[in-house]
């Protein structure tokens, strides 16, 4: 379930406001945490390093069944403005809504953003070389919509820059992303996005897709529940108890 939220699709059932419908934006009341946080930033142009770093990915597949024409796109977008915020959040066309949900509740506590800061690290003046699969390729050019000015996907990107991101293991992707299809010079993401153009959501969604094989594969609510998403995402089990009819009001109100 999202909600709209200053134009961003805030991800969760509670709303986006207290004592109005539908409760309010996850994690505890008040807005930016003020707090010494920061990405951490690895320039490799610096250093004792005699030549360029030369890295590789693979980009993961797109989710299947949608109509959008898709195209991949180098994005410049910062990591983040300032500290993750809450409102940097947009869930894109996935069916993962315990992601962005988690994600946006992670960057509306103190706690939860330094969690969030601690996950991500980014290089630049690298040499990053994005290459897609043939299957890739055949899938973004089938999704035309029969535009005459369509142009074919590019086999490879080459950009600067690249992330690790700490998903129990550290996990590697590039500033590649799908977007999509349009004249313009607007990026508008397929997949996780953001209002405020911060860029830490998209890269840890890539992330967790290239983790377990394929943004299709993050969409499978079936195979890959909220309590996996929570442990990878928080760095431990979710603590909590099944309700029913038997359970004890009081350990309802406790926990409350």
């Amino acid at each position: 379930m999202t909600l709209q939220y200053k134009g961003a699709r805030v991800p969760g059932p509670l709303g986006v406001a207290p004592g109005t419908s539908g409760g309010r934006i996850p994690g505890p009341l008040g807005g930016r945490i003020p707090g010494p946080l920061g990405f951490e930033h690895k320039d490799l142009s610096t250093g004792t390093a005699t030549k360029a770093v030369t890295k590789t990915f693979a980009m993961p597949a797109p989710a299947s069944g949608s109509s959008t024409i898709i195209r991949a796109v180098v994005v410049n977008w910062d990591l983040s403005k300032d500290s993750p915020i809450t409102e940097d959040v947009k869930q894109g066309e996935l069916a993962n809504c315990p992601v962005a949900a988690i994600l946006a509740a992670l960057a509306h506590t103190a706690n939860g953003q330094r969690r969030i800061n601690s996950m991500i690290t980014e290089y630049t003046n690298a040499s990053v070389k994005t290459t897609f699969t043939k299957d890739i390729l055949k899938t973004l050019s089938s999704k035309t919509d029969g535009d005459p000015d369509y142009r074919p996907p590019a086999k490879e990107f080459i950009s600067k820059r690249y992330f690790s991101v700490r998903l129990g293991s550290a996990i590697e992707v590039s500033d590649v992303f799908y977007a999509k299809y349009s004249d313009g010079t607007d990026v508008d993401m397929v997949y996780m996005g953001s209002p405020n153009e911060a860029l830490w959501p998209c890269v840890i969604e890539k992330a967790y897709a290239a983790k377990i094989g394929s943004y299709q594969e993050i969409d499978n609510d079936k195979k890959h529940t909220v309590n996996e998403f929570w442990a990878v995402l928080v760095g431990s089990k979710p603590q909590g108890f099944s309700i029913d009819q038997k359970t004890d009001l009081q350990k309802i109100s406790d926990a409350a």
